[in-house]
């Protein structure tokens, strides 16, 4: 009789896994069937583990074990995954770089050639019209070159910058005023930005974005997410090369090298240092 008692709360237990087994539905019938899998295995192992209590008259832990099946299965799996989870991270801060990372780290660089001979009041931004608007990048960099915080945004210069320009439009509307191929923001003004047919600024930041595939064969192939990242500082007034950083960011792992200072890559601090203004 207490063994038919076992047998009715495991059936039970199988309807509700049956039936929660539902909320995997988002993964597909291979979520589903994991699910219920899973479930029944670890409802048999327990009708088990109850066979062999009642079998020294522990009634009581029996039951406890049968009315406590799901949660306890519940509660295993969920500490299993999450030790699973943190357990990659840990190991991925410690893992090496991959080749290709360690291979494009070789070309990173910061060199500073010459100063402005004059002060600069504006700048100009410039890439390929194939690549896609870049961001200003500040990342800080810890061990083992991971990423550990990341700022994308347009830059915001001293006041003595009036204003930069870039090519138009792909981070704003088309301006209300003037027309052209660059647009004119001005720095710290309420003033809207304007169309502009060329560059006028004193010095231009050319941008040039160059993908670092995957060594490893897998199909179908990844997007790229390895990037070496090349910004030249030049000045329009007299064709003089001023500055040039070279660095990699891997936005996937989450790893990065070519530090413009002590854990730091900021495009900003290279910028502002190669024009003079620091």
């Amino acid at each position: 009789m207490r063994f038919l008692l076992v047998l009715l709360i495991a059936i039970g237990n199988s309807v509700i896994v049956y039936f929660a087994s539902m909320l995997a539905v988002g993964d597909g019938w291979s979520g589903i069937s994991t699910v219920r899998l899973i479930g029944n295995i670890w409802i048999v192992l327990s009708v088990v583990l109850s066979t062999y209590l009642l079998s020294k008259s522990r009634f009581n832990l029996a039951m406890l074990n049968e009315f406590f099946t799901l949660p306890l299965c519940y509660a295993t799996f969920a500490l299993a995954y999450t030790f699973w989870i943190l357990g990659g991270q840990w190991l991925g801060f410690f893992m090496p770089s991959e080749n290709e990372f360690q291979l494009a780290c070789k070309r990173v660089e910061t060199v500073y050639f010459a100063k402005p001979k004059e002060p600069v009041s504006s700048i100009a931004y410039e890439w390929n019209s194939a690549t896609r608007a870049p961001w200003s990048q500040r990342l800080r960099v810890g061990f083992n070159n991971r990423v550990t915080s990341s700022d994308n945004s347009w830059p915001k210069f001293p006041e003595s910058i009036l204003f930069f320009e870039k090519p138009c439009c792909d981070r704003e509307g088309r301006p209300t005023e003037g027309a052209g191929f660059y647009v004119r923001h001005f720095n710290r003004s309420n003033q809207p930005y304007i169309g502009i047919e060329a560059l006028t600024a004193d010095v231009v930041v050319n941008y040039d974005l160059e993908d670092i595939p995957s060594e490893k064969l897998v199909i179908p192939e990844p997007p790229i997410t390895m990037r070496l990242i090349t910004l030249n500082v030049k000045d329009r007034r007299d064709n003089q090369a001023l500055a040039v950083l070279r660095y990699v960011y891997d936005t996937k792992a989450k790893r990065a090298c070519g530090e413009t200072s002590a854990g730091l890559i900021s495009e900003q601090e290279f910028i502002e240092k190669a024009i003079g203004l620091k």
